[in-house]
């Protein structure tokens, strides 16, 4: 897929990966996200002047981190609708963001907004982003901003989170591959001691309580 994007779009979409170059993805794995032409995600990961890798953070996650990576899907992006982060023709970064994932193309399309320049932030980016995606521009570009902004505040390995929002495992019993994050194989309950949401495995029958009160009722 090559690009034909507004001025505002190219500048969110280079933000993102850049951002997520700087955060230790490279560019080969960010191709492997996207339904994009090498040679346009080479353009757009390119460094700028001033543009400096950031600290490096271990790519090992904790459970708490996997299930924050699963909430997000389910309630930010998902919106608690029973679809995986891929699926056939779309990988992680087409859609990762309501917008594009629930309304390809708007009926009722508004002109993108204009940007004479690049947004300086994660914020900014996002804002104009989504404003980008609600106008019907496509495709994504606020795809790499979110996932960017996501593991920053998690304080994980961008390439670790991806892997885990794409990992496939076999199911059912003649072996087929599907998505880990899918309603079909984790479920996110309640906990029956303070009402937080619980991520477990859809096929167990483990005591719906968090972790915190977990070793309380044990």
């Amino acid at each position: 897929m090559n690009l034909a994007l507004p001025e505002a779009g190219r500048h969110v979409l280079g933000f993102g990966f850049r951002t997520l170059r700087r955060l230790g993805l490279r560019p080969t794995a960010i191709n492997s996200h996207v339904s994009l032409s090498p040679a346009s995600v080479k353009r757009y990961t390119a460094r700028r002047h001033g543009e400096e890798p950031s600290a490096t953070v271990g790519r090992r996650m904790r459970r708490e981190h996997e299930e924050a990576l699963v909430l997000y899907w389910c309630a930010v992006i998902a919106e608690w609708r029973p679809l995986a982060p891929v699926a056939p023709g779309r990988r992680l970064l087409d859609a990762f963001c309501p917008a594009c994932l629930h309304v390809p193309v708007p009926p009722q399309r508004t002109p993108a907004p204009r940007s004479d320049r690049g947004p300086g932030s994660l914020e900014e980016a996002l804002g104009l982003g989504a404003a980008c995606c609600a106008a019907g521009v496509r495709p994504c570009v606020q795809g790499p901003v979110r996932l960017a902004a996501l593991v920053s505040r998690l304080g994980v390995h961008p390439e670790s989170a991806a892997t885990f929002l794409t990992r496939m495992e076999p199911a059912g019993r003649d072996g087929h591959l599907e998505p880990l994050v899918h309603p079909a194989r984790l479920w996110v309950r309640t906990c029956l001691s303070c009402g937080e949401p619980v991520v477990s495995d859809a096929s167990g029958d483990e005591t719906r309580h968090c972790r915190r009160h977990a070793r309380r009722s044990a």
